[in-house]
């Protein structure tokens, strides 16, 4: 700061300045404070510089002081203060206004204050500041301390007499005169106390740098010594610290522990510290007693691990005496330790006929682990085979103990080695095959049966063997299995058709037409289909098979040129004028007429079964569910509600359900009796046409729902060995075991 007048004493001092956060936003506050004693002039100036905020136009301020004064003729401070107002508009043109004050007081006793109380602005506004504004400046608390030309300072207070005013000074008393003998002996104490701290400082300096250098570079050692170079510690510490003091104690401290515990016969324990200490040489040294006095008691496995920590080759000459004893009989008995030393023996044959005698040992005490583990240690390849082929026989037959059938096959599957392993695994393979067909797992023995080579014709013959996992069996089975899942023998519209040895017969006309290698027939009324073995299938119009002068109809001309390109067939059902076929992969194709929609069955997959009705045609899945398409005049293709189904037959306008529990549901048309058929349980098979229902119960015996077909001959609850039922139009008709087909009813027709 510039001083604004000449004078001869002139002192700064700070002000008390605003908080950070009022001083952001002030128009105007005192920076700086100047005192200035001119020496040719009675009176003090006091200049303090102001700064401005230059973006907050002002039309005045105010400045309040204070300050204490001492009254040079009564001696007593005073308190002066004062305010002055600056409107000069002037105080808008600079960041710094220099203000001044002057007064006739020549001393200054005291600190002096001054600080900007009030702004205004010349929009109006008016900006006011109190004490708790500013920040505590303890430098301007103090008093100020200074002289001006020609005046002294203060002086110290002297002491004056009551009466007379005058200062006295206080004399100082006189000291004695030091004798010679007292300087003489104060010089030697001194001589001799410098001495004592010169030998405290040399013994200081000598401890000092041992102790430092020994903690600094053991640390060192005791690294290389759990690194397990203890031959490097060893080096190291002679090297660096053999006339180190601390070091001497502790080497000396150390050898001593463990030549006494040497001497009281505990050498594990010294051998353990001599190990953890950089002296390779007093651990060779424990070892070597340590290995003697194993030797000498026989404990050849404790001797072995002396023997193996000494640099020169005593382990093998441990592992030649353990061998010693074993084979020439130096010993006084089988030895175990001792066996397990001499196999480490360089010698082959002699480590072979050791490690036999071992596993042998091993072998008769029960140990049959350890008895493996010391016959895999023999070279000889033949004297080895022996024993992995009994350990071999040995597991296999503690396999064999447990009896599990998947633990046995998964052992054999992964040790081609046994002998008469195929025998083995085929006796275990039917043992498994045969756990499955007993739990009632009928997809499982499917996959067995393929991977196995089994024959599962008789399972497939088996209705409710893939009913009873429709979702799953159906669908393992082969095309031919499918076909004879699927098989109907006997089949009847107008009239009936069976088969019997591969050939199929029917009356028409009185004639007899048979064709060869068929598997299932499904007559119409119109045409009737014949399913072959390889697939195919052969389609006749009803009036004129068996009488060539008979021509087809137009509509039966075309349905059967449309069915020679049929193939991979596996199951078939007729209705009025259409005919549903399911191939092995699940999907339907319908030949003949589609005027309500009754094929359009493009969509359909998983299918097992199919059933076509007078204008409809339904699918089962092999989840269980029911698909329909044609004509819902009667409701029959409503079949979203069902589930777990297993096979499906259709009336004129009806759908019979046959469900996994042995029950039947009739969706469509339920008229005539054919709600009955709810009603029956253990149910396994059903045949279904026109207006009526035939079930074949767990039991044998036949139940009819529907309107009734039974005539003369007797009704279905007679029926015995039956292969195969069928309902026509207003008769029922049976094929016994034997082939023969029986039918009674109202307008039966001629068997075949």
């Amino acid at each position: 700061m510039r001083t604004f007048v000449t004078c001869d004493k002139m002192i700064d001092y700070p002000v008390p300045q605003l908080t950070p956060e009022k001083k952001r936003n002030a128009p105007a506050f005192v920076l700086r404070l100047q005192v200035t004693k001119a020496a040719d002039r009675a009176g003090t100036d006091y200049a303090f510089l102001v700064a401005r905020n230059l973006k907050i136009p002002l039309s005045s301020f105010t400045v309040v002081y204070e300050y204490i004064w001492l009254d040079p003729e009564t001696g007593e401070h005073r308190q002066a203060s004062g305010e002055i107002r600056y409107e000069d508009g002037d105080i808008n043109r600079s960041n710094f206004i220099v203000c001044r004050i002057n007064d006739t007081h020549t001393v200054l006793a005291s600190g002096f204050r001054v600080r900007v109380t009030e702004t205004v602005g010349e929009d109006g506004t008016v900006y006011v500041y109190g004490d708790d504004d500013f920040l505590v400046d303890t430098e301007n608390e103090r008093a100020l301390r200074y002289s001006y030309a020609g005046e002294s300072l203060p002086g110290p207070k002297s002491e004056e007499t009551p009466a007379t005013g005058k200062t006295e000074k206080k004399e100082k008393k006189a000291k004695k005169p030091v004798s010679r003998l007292a300087h003489t002996l104060i010089a030697l104490a001194a001589v001799l106390a410098g001495l004592l701290v010169a030998c405290l400082l040399v013994f200081a300096v000598f401890f000092g740098f041992h102790y430092i250098m020994y903690n600094y570079l053991m640390p060192e050692a005791d690294a290389l010594v759990v690194a397990g170079r203890q031959d490097l510690a060893e080096d190291y510490v002679e090297r660096y610290l053999a006339n180190n003091y601390f070091f001497r104690m502790y080497r000396d401290e150390v050898t001593d522990t463990v030549d006494r515990l040497c001497e009281e016969d505990r050498l594990n324990e010294a051998y353990a510290i001599s190990k953890n200490a950089p002296f390779v040489s007093l651990t060779n040294k424990v070892a070597m007693k340590a290995l003697e006095t194993s030797l000498e008691r026989g404990n050849y496995r404790d001797a072995y691990a002396y023997a193996a920590s000494l640099s020169e080759d005593y382990a093998g000459l441990v592992a030649r005496s353990a061998a010693a004893h074993i084979t020439d009989g130096e010993g006084d008995g089988w030895n175990e330790e001792a066996a397990s030393v001499a196999l480490k023996a360089e010698d082959g044959e002699v480590s072979d006929l050791v490690a036999h005698d071992l596993a042998l040992w091993y072998w008769n005490r029960g140990e049959k682990a350890h008895a493996k583990a010391a016959s895999a240690k023999i070279a000889d390849e033949s004297l080895r085979a022996e024993w992995e082929a009994l350990f071999r026989q040995e597991e296999f037959s503690a396999v064999l103990a447990t009896k599990d059938t998947d633990y046995i096959l998964a052992y054999l599957d992964t040790h081609e080695d046994i002998p008469e392993r195929d025998g083995f695994l085929a006796e275990y393979h039917r043992k498994k095959y045969d756990e499955i067909l007993e739990a009632g797992n009928y997809p499982e023995a499917f996959r067995l049966a393929a991977a196995y080579g089994y024959d599962t014709a008789d399972l497939v013959s088996d209705p409710a063997v893939v009913r009873e996992a429709l979702d799953e069996a159906y669908f393992l089975q082969t095309p031919s299995q499918m076909r004879l899942y699927h098989a109907e023998t006997v089949s009847a519209a107008d009239m009936i058709v069976s088969v019997q040895n591969g050939k199929v017969s029917w009356v028409e006309g009185g004639a007899v037409l048979s064709v060869t290698n068929a598997v299932s027939v499904s007559a119409g009324e119109y045409v009737t289909s014949i399913l072959l073995s390889d697939g195919s299938v052969r389609v006749y119009a009803n009036r004129s098979a068996g009488n060539s002068l008979t021509a087809p109809a137009s509509f039966e001309a075309d349905f059967i040129a449309a069915s020679t390109r049929l193939s991979n067939i596996v199951a078939m059902s007729s209705g009025e004028r259409h005919t549903a076929y399911l191939r092995a992969d699940g999907t339907v194709t319908v030949l003949g007429d589609n005027t309500y929609g009754q094929a359009d069955t493009g969509s359909w997959t998983d299918i097992v079964a199919v059933a076509a009705g007078r204008r409809f045609t339904a699918g089962l899945r092999r989840d269980g569910t029911v698909v329909a398409c044609g004509s819902n005049a009667a409701g029959q293709c409503d079949t979203d509600v069902y589930r777990n189904a297993v096979d499906i037959r259709a009336c004129s306008q009806s759908l019979v359900i046959l469900f996994r529990d042995g029950t039947l549901a009739v969706a469509g048309d339920r008229s005539m009796g054919l709600a009955e058929a709810e009603t029956l349980s253990g149910v396994t098979e059903i045949r279904a046409r026109q207006t009526s229902v035939i079930a074949r119960l767990k039991d044998g015996t036949f139940r009819m729902c529907g309107r009734p077909a039974e005539g003369s001959n007797g009704s279905v609850a007679e029926w015995r060995d039956v292969m195969d039922f069928a309902v026509g139009d207003g008769f029922v008709c049976r094929q016994s075991l034997s082939g023969s087909v029986y039918s009674n009813g109202e307008n039966v027709p001629v068997n075949p």
